[in-house]
């Protein structure tokens, strides 16, 4: 039986977004007591758990002094029916380890490493986008000196029509797709990672639908890390009394 296309007749995708919508996005602090920082993370039906060790000791030589940073993405046996995740994992870790050496202030904990696990629980689409953000909040969590907050978002096409934060049905096929990272509520990328042929119009409004929604991403959760900064003060001064 043939799909109804709600993309031309309604406007809208099969989830019941419009384009540039992002999903609803969840998260939790401190979800492993025993790491320096954690968080359970959710951006629509993809869920994330990361957690942050360090810094700490570092044993491995390295050919500068500054904090050595190791990042390591898996996918759960459970979260996907795709075969070739061993492959993805691998190149989805290195994109996580490259993104977050930039925001993180390496020389603050020299001859130290921090380690940055995260795993996919439930893939639904925008899985690396979706450890990307993350592991930006873990690394708040664990009082880790950054940048800002890096927030990223996976467009692409999807019957003609640029999408924003795509989900498991949009990211299948060949169809072009882009992850977009950024600093803050900056409109400057600090990682971007293309798939597939794309043309050079389809690519101008692609980073700007991307900019759009890591603007919102950003705004999400900046406002639930003052909350929570902003209890922590609480508690802090009624212990202090």
């Amino acid at each position: 039986m043939k799909r109804f296309n709600t993309y031309d007749a309604y406007q809208i995708r099969y989830d019941g977004r419009r384009f540039d919508q992002i999903r609803n996005i969840n998260f939790k602090f401190g979800l492993y007591p025993h790491a320096d920082g954690s968080v359970y993370y959710e951006q629509g039906c993809t869920k994330v758990i990361c957690a942050v060790y360090g810094p700490r000791q570092n044993r491995v030589r390295t050919s500068d002094d500054l904090c050595f940073i190791n990042c390591q993405f898996s996918l759960s046996s459970f979260a996907t029916q795709n075969k070739k995740k061993a492959q993805r994992s691998m190149e989805a870790g290195r994109l996580l380890e490259r993104t977050l050496k930039s925001v993180i202030d390496r020389s603050a904990y020299p001859k130290t490493r921090v380690d940055v696990f995260c795993e996919i629980i439930q893939g639904d689409g925008s899985n690396l986008a979706s450890c990307i953000n993350a592991a930006s909040l873990a690394l708040v969590d664990a009082g880790i000196p950054v940048k800002g907050i890096v927030s990223a978002v996976e467009c692409g096409v999807t019957r003609g029509y640029i999408c924003t934060d795509l989900n498991n049905s949009e990211v299948r096929g060949n169809a072009p797709k882009t992850v977009l990272a950024t600093l803050n509520d900056k409109r400057e990328f600090i990682m971007v990672d293309y798939k597939n042929c794309l043309h050079i119009n389809q690519m101008e409004r692609m980073i700007e639908g991307g900019f759009d929604a890591n603007e919102k991403i950003y705004a999400c959760r900046r406002e639930a890390i003052l909350l929570c900064t902003e209890e922590l003060r609480k508690i802090v001064a009624v212990k202090e009394l």
